[in-house]
């Protein structure tokens, strides 16, 4: 179901070490967007201010050179998206890799979804723009210690080795982190 834009208050939140290292404060501001049916498995990210910040979400071809491009194709989304409900509110939330080459830089940032429309956009994970070839992300599974329903996280991991940490939404923030090895994944 397609809504009419309107414009939306976007709030922007660092995460975890990134918030400690990098700043605590937060931006707000409001930005125009419509709402895409966010149940689709490959619906579009939000309008988020990063992607009107120079940010653009990052796609198979943009790593087709790589050598870990046979190992995205593993994947139905190249472990560039994922979408679930990382707050528990029923909302189908997305979590994205993020690219902007004038800057030189990647982050991971997840898009949480309130019922009264507002998105909550925060960074799980930046990088340099080259670092981005060999990072993927995937659901990470339940933890019962990440707060009420046992929700699921967003896994940032090392397509080589399979390292990364887990990252879980504990109502305000994704602070709940958890170092965790993916399977790496297997080319076809």
């Amino acid at each position: 179901m397609r809504m009419s834009a309107f414009a939306q208050l976007q709030t922007l939140r660092f995460s975890g070490p990134v918030r400690k290292a990098a700043m605590r404060c937060r931006l707000s501001i409001f930005i125009a967007c419509a709402l895409l049916n966010s149940a689709a498995h490959g619906a579009q990210l939000p309008r988020i201010a990063f992607l009107s910040m120079g940010y653009r979400e990052a796609t198979i071809a943009d790593f087709a050179s790589s050598p870990q491009a046979p190992w995205r194709r593993v994947d139905p989304r190249a472990y560039l998206a994922v979408t679930a409900d990382f707050n528990g509110d029923g909302e189908a939330d997305e979590a994205r890799i993020l690219l902007n080459e004038q800057r030189g830089v990647a982050y991971v940032v997840a898009v949480i979804r309130s019922p009264s429309s507002k998105l909550d956009t925060y960074v799980l994970s930046h990088m340099p723009l080259e670092s981005a070839k060999n990072v993927g992300i995937t659901l990470a599974k339940p933890l019962a210690s990440a707060g009420p329903h046992g929700r699921v996280g967003v896994m940032v991991f090392n397509l080589d080795s399979g390292q990364g940490e887990a990252a879980y939404f504990d109502g305000e923030e994704f602070d709940v982190r958890v170092a965790v090895t993916a399977e790496a994944p297997k080319s076809r």
